[in-house]
Order: structure tokens, then sequence, then C-alpha cells
């Protein structure tokens, strides 16, 4: 198995958030891991919402295409995300078909929120008639604090800064898609450490944001902040509470 597939790189990276996914209801667990999301799209010709049944997610998955853009930051990744194509969908009331836009938001938001960046990119080679699949390498710029407030469903969370998040630890990766070698950083009171199997060394935010060696940034991981924590913590309950068991 490559070490960058999603199925390695989730048993590498998210094992905490299996051990939620197989433990039935642990409130403990979700409140810190999960990130409840609720999609909903309109018709354009008979302007019915479709609402979907809201979803849990171990975390944000995002895909980075390739080539850059001239202003692609983790931050337009994300309102990609939450705001995507939903190919020929068909709406329930008229019957008529055709691609709509989705748009996501967050009902009750996790304590630690884990984002994957999906470097995979597969190509058709017409000359041998197989699909290829190649690591994106590019740079994908992203900062200490992650504000995810404009995409809150509670009106709690919807002023600038009230849903915000600090960057806790980065995995990065070097090498091609078949083989390589993981480090990591970690951000806590001791000031920010680098984890190279088993060493263990300091080392700084500016490494941390941009690794040295031609290590990518794979999996990034923020605690959200203080001063919203009893706010997630009373949306989260209501959101709990109003999904039916």
């Amino acid at each position: 198995m490559s070490p960058l597939s999603p199925r390695n790189l989730r048993e590498k990276c998210f094992c905490v958030t299996n051990v939620a996914d197989v433990t039935p209801r642990d409130p403990i667990l979700e409140g810190m891991f999960k990130l409840r999301v609720l999609s909903e799209w309109t018709c354009q010709g008979c302007q019915q919402v479709h609402t979907a049944q809201p979803q849990d997610e171990t975390g944000l998955q995002l895909q980075i295409t390739s080539p850059a853009g001239p202003n692609t930051t983790i931050q337009s990744f994300v309102e990609a995300y939450f705001s995507d194509v939903v190919i020929d969908a068909e709406c329930e009331r008229c019957k008529s078909r055709s691609n709509r836009r989705r748009v996501r938001t967050i009902n009750a938001p996790p304590e630690v929120l884990f984002i994957q960046l999906q470097r995979f990119e597969r190509d058709y080679n017409i000359s041998t008639g197989r699909f290829t699949t190649s690591k994106i390498t590019k740079d994908v710029p992203f900062g200490q604090w992650l504000d995810l407030s404009r995409f809150a469903q509670s009106q709690t969370f919807r002023h600038p800064g009230s849903l915000r998040y600090k960057l806790s630890s980065v995995v990065a990766h070097q090498g091609t898609l078949n083989n390589g070698h993981y480090i990591a950083f970690g951000q806590g009171p001791q000031g920010v450490l680098k984890y190279n199997d088993s060493r263990v060394t300091k080392s700084s935010l500016s490494e941390m944001l941009h690794p040295s060696n031609d290590f990518t940034p794979y999996i990034l991981t923020y605690t959200i902040c203080e001063s919203t924590t009893a706010n997630a913590e009373t949306t989260r309950t209501v959101a709990m509470e109003a999904v039916p068991h």
C-alpha cells in the first residue's frame, strides 16, 4: 500500500478518531473530534431547498488541485469545501437534473480539528490506456490561526473570530507517492518540537509552517481557542439533542 494513500494516512494520523468511529456515541470523543456538517442546495427551477441529514466528519479532507493559483492558500481550499458542486443532482419536486451549488455549514464544531490535504492526482495516459497517480507537491500556505466563523450555522459563531482555531501540530512527508519519510511538529507549553523517528528536537513556528528539505505538509491539527470553548460546548449539546437517535 502506498504510504501516502488515504487509508494509510488515516491509519497513521487518525487513530484516535478511528476509535471514535467504533465507539457508539461516546460524548467525550464526539465533542473532541467530531465535526458535524449540514449541507443544502437550491433548485434553480422551482426554488426547492434540499437539506441533507447532518453528517459527522473526522475533520476536513481538502482536495489539493494542481497547478497552484496566484492566491492559493489553505483558506481557499476550506472555502471550496464549504461551497462545492453536486454533479447531476435531481430535484425531488420538479425532477429536473443539473449541477447544483451545495453549501455546507458547521452544525457542531470540534475541539480538535484535523485537516487532511489530499495531495493525490490521477492522470490518464492515452498511450498506455492506464491511469497514473502522482503526488502534488505544490506549496499551500497556512497560518497559525484559522477562523471558521463564516461557515458556522449558529449565530453564536457568525461574528469574525468567534470560531477561531490555533495550529497545534503538523505531519509532513518527504519523498514520492510510493516511498518516503514522515516527520511531525507539535506546539505546546515547551514551544515547538520536531519529531523525527525517535529523535525529538527543538524547532520553531517558522519551520512548522514551512518545513525544510522538501517536506510537504499533509495533516494539520488545529485546537479551538479557549474563548470559544464554552460557546462550542453549548452549541454541540443543542445540536446533538436536535438529531434523532
